[in-house]
């Protein structure tokens, strides 16, 4: 989930140049599904490690979400409050390795 212009860091912080696909949906190639593109919808600051929403993305803003910033609250009382609209999938290489 990306929120307005605020870099994340994926769960490898070594993204391999070139590599990050970012997609609206969690399998790929389903009817619907955006792929998002770096440069116009984020950028990726490959020393840091992070992906930067755009100020004109197509991904979605999840401080606009209606739990956002809320930290004790019912979820009964909010019936819409799902993440899916909100999230991204990415694929990439990291450089980072799994032991």
């Amino acid at each position: 989930m990306l929120t307005k212009m605020v870099p994340c860091n994926p769960c490898f912080d070594q993204v391999e140049k070139g590599s990050l696909t970012l997609r609206s949906t969690f399998v790929s190639g389903k009817a619907g599904e955006i792929v998002y593109d770096e440069g116009r919808d984020y950028v990726i600051d490959y020393a840091m490690g992070s992906i930067t929403r755009t100020t004109d993305s197509r991904i979605p803003d999840y401080s606009t979400h209606c739990l956002w910033g809320q930290n004790d609250f019912d979820h009964c009382k909010f019936p819409e409050s799902g993440n899916l609209n909100g999230f991204v999938w990415a694929d990439y290489r990291s450089g980072s390795r799994i032991s």
